[in-house]
């Protein structure tokens, strides 16, 4: 008998639905060959620093650094009867084989492992490697198995991760929050991006606009009038002078026409990061419900593995994904033509940049999907997906770009036209588009200049244009995602400064860093913009620049990748790690002067009290515990209630301990006297609590 472990319940029965008969049981599933059993993501947790002695339930600095000698793992309350099936089953003397089917990637593994390692098992481990849930793709799998300690490598990059990321995380919250009076969140990629955050904002703030003007003439021409603009001038002084010299002939002679054949590429096939992107500015989902829904696709074997880094198929799959291309054109309601040339399969194929997974590809199962059976959110993402194949795999788009001199009186003006040739891709990004109801962003657009030819003589009638410098945008999820993917890193190396590119987290955990940001109070969302609030940009003033810098993270994730290849020793980077936090402590004993008091919550010089309230978790039935900030779920699933809610703020509404019993325990509470901003009145409603599993929101029902 061999025992099957995967990540999640949903994937246990996918299998099970593959590899035959098979019974639902309390907790796993039994068939005649297998039996098969899921983790629900990570089953242990490390211990807390309390948990080692008690000497550290209290934040102080004297206590610091706390570097356990051996990391030690416990159950997580909500799920430990999980926990103890999978090792009784572990355990099991009919089981003589056991498959680690956790996700395809180094947190998949660590979960595994954890569990595999925690029932001191020494029984052989396969390991299944699938990027599909599909029948073939899980058959296939299962035929291609490796030995469990060929991802051993794979397995401690994942576990430094974890470890180094706690012990920088414990000891840097504990060490600031302690010197500022105030529970300060720190880890070494949510700083990073919270201070690109505030850096941004800074910016913003202390931008100045300045004018700046350009002479506008407007050319004559027997074909087409066309406009052709100077260089810019600083100053209305300069441009008025140029004005005033061109404008006693009104004549310009057409210096130089220059022609070039050019083309624009196809986009590439989503990786999970540019899917977040792109679903954000165009149905505005955050990357979390970007990633959820993602999620719920690939379980419904819609779609292949989401948390992949890869743009790219491999070689062997050309003949395939042609194939399911060509039906998947069918199936998109939106596309007019069906005939249109989707038969350049070779731009997403590429060897070298498929890793772990592949791009994010729809399944053959969406040709028989009832699309009506998904949820509305669903079917956009689904079709996002989809059309991205076809566009990816479309013709170049062709245009000719004319770049014309003009000179009146030694002043140059210019002129640049365009004509497309050959729309290409284009064609289906104006379909997708009409589907939206919208026009589709930087599509190549046509601007075609007249046939004119060098020498020629054209009238023409000046004016100025005054123009202002515009500051930088705040960042939306889609442009801070692309800021976490390709963050900026100055090393200096043989005494240059030299600005290279890294990563702030991986596809897979930076919509849970913007999330986590958020929750704790460093950043604010409203609406599509993402800003730091006082406390993220007070965090920011605090704490190190090594700390805040991306150069971190950037030497982390290539000791981490150097692990995952064996060029780099474990033991050697956890060292790295603990002489680092050393010296942070060693080097902030006091806190700045100028910032001893500029965060507003005070902070007790103990350990965070939390007290049980008389209401359960909507989502995992476990204690809602209160503190002085937040009333926030026990298994720290997620549901999280601040006492700042703006919601209750805005409407004068004291969110005490008795209220958020009587909204968690009964959805709806009726409430006297709610402030309006807008109309500087009260009124009485009823104030309906809605958890959508990734955020609490409150509305307000008038109708009962």
């Amino acid at each position: 008998m061999k025992l099957i472990i995967t990540e999640k319940p949903s994937v246990a029965k996918i299998i099970a639905s593959v590899l035959g008969k098979s019974t639902l049981k309390d907790g796993y599933i039994d068939s005649e060959k297998f039996i098969i059993t899921w983790c629900v993501g990570h089953l242990l947790t490390p211990y807390e620093p309390e948990e080692y002695t008690i000497d550290f339930k209290k934040w102080n600095i004297d206590t610091l650094p706390i570097i356990p000698s051996e990391f030690k793992y416990k159950s997580i309350e909500n799920t430990k009867n999980q926990l103890s099936l999978v090792i009784s089953l572990i355990k099991n003397k009919s089981i003589k084989e056991i498959i680690n089917a956790t996700d395809a990637g180094r947190e998949g593994e660590l979960i595994f492992r954890l569990v595999y390692n925690y029932s001191k098992s020494k029984k052989p481990v396969k390991r299944l490697w699938i990027s599909s849930l599909e029948k073939e793709s899980i058959l296939d799998g299962f035929s291609k198995m490796k030995k469990g300690e060929e991802y051993d490598n794979l397995y401690k990059a994942a576990l430094a991760r974890q470890q180094a990321d706690w012990i920088v995380g414990i000891n840097a919250t504990r060490l600031f929050s302690v010197l500022y009076g105030s529970v300060l969140n720190i880890g070494r990629v949510q700083t990073p991006t919270l201070a690109m955050v505030v850096e941004r904002d800074f910016s913003i703030k202390n931008f100045v606009k300045e004018a700046f003007y350009n002479i506008v003439i407007k050319c004559e021409h027997e074909e087409k009038n066309f406009n052709a603009t100077s260089k810019r001038f600083e100053k209305l002084s300069e441009a008025q002078k140029i004005f005033d010299i061109i404008s006693k002939e009104k004549k310009v002679t057409v210096k130089s026409v220059e022609n070039k054949n050019k083309v624009s590429k196809p986009p590439e096939l989503y990786d999970l990061t540019t899917l977040q992107r792109e679903s954000n500015r165009i149905f505005s989902f955050t990357a979390k419900q970007t990633l959820d829904y993602a999620q719920s696709l690939y379980e419904k074997k819609l779609i292949t593995y989401p948390r992949t880094d890869s743009k790219y198929i491999s070689g062997d799959m050309k003949t395939s994904i042609s194939n399911l291309s060509q039906k998947i054109l069918d199936f998109l309601p939106f596309i007019k033509d069906k005939n249109v040339d989707i038969s350049h399969i070779q731009n997403i194929v590429n060897d070298k940049k498929v890793t772990d997974h592949y791009a994010i590809l729809p399944t053959n199962k969406v040709l028989n999907q009832n699309i009506n059976t998904l949820k509305n959110d669903e079917i956009k993402l689904l079709y996002l997906i989809c059309t991205r194949l076809i566009l990816s795999i479309s013709p170049i788009n062709k245009y000719i770009e004319t770049n014309v001199t003009l000179l009146s009186e030694n002043n140059e003006f210019y002129a640049k036209g365009k004509i497309i040739t050959d729309k290409g891709y284009t064609i289906i990004s104006e379909y997708y588009a009409e589907s939206l109801g919208k026009k589709r962003e930087n599509e190549p657009k046509e601007n075609i200049i007249p046939n004119i030819k060098k020498g020629e003589i054209l009238n023409f009638e000046p004016s100025i244009h005054q123009g202002v410098t515009t500051p930088p945008k705040h960042y939306t999820e889609d442009t801070l995602l692309l800021s976490m993917e390709k963050a900026k890193v100055n090393i200096e190396k043989d005494e240059q400064s030299i600005i290279t590119q890294t990563s702030l987290g991986t596809p897979a955990t930076r919509a849970g860093i913007i999330e986590k940001l958020i929750k704790t109070g460093f950043l604010e969302r409203n609406k599509k913009q993402i800003t730091a609030t006082n406390n993220g940009i007070n965090l920011v003033k605090v704490v190190p620049d090594n700390i805040k810098s991306p150069e971190l993270t950037s030497s982390w994730e290539s000791s981490l990748e150097d692990i995952e290849k064996a060029k780099k020793d474990f033991n050697i980077f956890l060292e790295e790690i603990k002489e680092m936090t050393k010296k942070l402590i060693l080097n902030n004993k006091s806190p700045i002067d100028d910032y001893k008091n500029i965060f507003p919550k005070k902070f007790e010089n103990s350990n965070i009290i939390y007290k049980k309230i008389k209401a359960k978790c909507p989502r995992c039935n476990s204690n809602i515990l209160e503190s002085k900030i937040v009333f926030s779920c026990e298994n720290k699933c997620g549901f999280v209630i601040f006492k700042n809610n703006k919601f209750f703020l805005d409407k004068k509404i004291k969110l005490g301990k008795q209220l958020v019993e009587e909204l968690i325990n009964n959805k709806k509470v009726f409430i006297k006297n709610i402030y309006s901003k807008t109309k500087n009145k009260t009124y009485d409603a009823n104030v309906i609590l809605k958890d959508t599993g990734v955020y609490v929101n409150f509305e307000l029902d008038f109708e009962n």
